[in-house]
């Protein structure tokens, strides 16, 4: 490899990194700052997928995992539109003694 294309590989991998983090520095800025908002509005944002249910207190995520529950949706479904693992939200139902959902059937409407 020739130092030319040597330099031109560091360049590109400089690139991308600092793309990267302008990316994420953007996507910070665009968030609200959760403590801001009272606690329905939190829950609220949360439902919608604006907050990561890890920013929320105990007590509001709480709430949030027990209406995703209500409104039968599966662990998986849970942990993938709050941003936690299925393990966490599994947790999380246990510790409000809720029974795991089984996922619906293709087609099915609820």
């Amino acid at each position: 490899m020739t130092d030319d294309e040597l330099r031109q590989r560091r360049y590109d991998r400089a690139f991308r990194r600092a793309d990267r983090r302008e990316q994420q520095r953007s996507l910070r800025s665009l968030a609200p700052a959760p403590r801001a908002y009272g606690e329905e509005q939190q829950i609220r944002m949360a439902m919608q997928g604006l907050l990561v249910a890890e920013e929320l207190p105990t007590k509001a995520r709480e709430r949030l995992f027990t209406e995703l529950h209500s409104l039968g949706w599966t662990d998986m479904e849970m942990a993938e539109h709050t941003r936690t693992t299925p393990y966490t939200t599994a947790r999380i139902r246990d510790r409000l003694g809720l029974r795991p959902n089984r996922p619906r059937a293709e087609g099915m409407t609820a």
